[in-house]
């Protein structure tokens, strides 16, 4: 189904990534990073250092949506998506699923494609039998915090510092 917020003019459509959104996947990422540098535990300059073998490889298990699955909201023929959220089965508590990696261009925001990306992250995790979806949030990220807890995050589980990044954990039963 094509789609496209009401601000937008341009067509753009919510799918799950394949093996031939590689270097969509990478741009939209380096977008993100670009444009929310503080909302994430990644770097800017680390993403652009990561070899190419490694971003297929995430390409590649991502396509088989077996741990992990990634979503767009992208135009036909895109070069950087408007919009991108990945989920991650977690590998030692199999009913638990991640949702990394949220991010709208500003464009795109307050429109509704947010809560469709989460949507899709949340069916994939139910498909794996999984009853828990689990978002990481930097604690200063004050929008994403509300965004969250809007859409039915809530109980923060304990602070995880990874990098000296620190994220407050909210679950999402599903």
């Amino acid at each position: 189904m094509v789609e496209s917020p009401p601000a937008s003019g341009k067509q753009h459509r919510l799918r799950r990534a394949d093996l031939s959104d590689h270097e969509l996947m990478r741009t939209t990422r380096l977008a993100s990073l670009k444009d929310a540098p503080d909302a994430s535990s990644s770097k800017l300059d680390r993403a652009r250092a990561t070899p190419e073998s490694t971003c297929r490889a995430r390409t590649d298990s991502n396509a088989a949506q077996a741990q992990t699955m990634c979503v767009l909201w992208a135009e036909e023929n895109a070069v950087c998506a408007a919009g991108i959220a990945v989920g991650v089965r977690d590998q030692d508590l199999p009913t638990v699923a991640h949702l990394n990696g949220m991010w709208l261009s500003p464009e795109h925001r307050s429109t509704g494609v947010g809560a469709r990306l989460v949507d899709e992250v949340i069916a994939w995790a139910r498909e794996r039998g999984c009853s828990t979806l689990v978002a990481g949030i930097t604690p200063t990220n004050a929008r994403a915090m509300a965004y969250y807890r809007r859409v039915g995050f809530g109980a923060a589980l304990p602070a995880e510092v990874a990098d000296d990044h620190a994220e407050v954990l909210l679950a999402l039963p599903l």
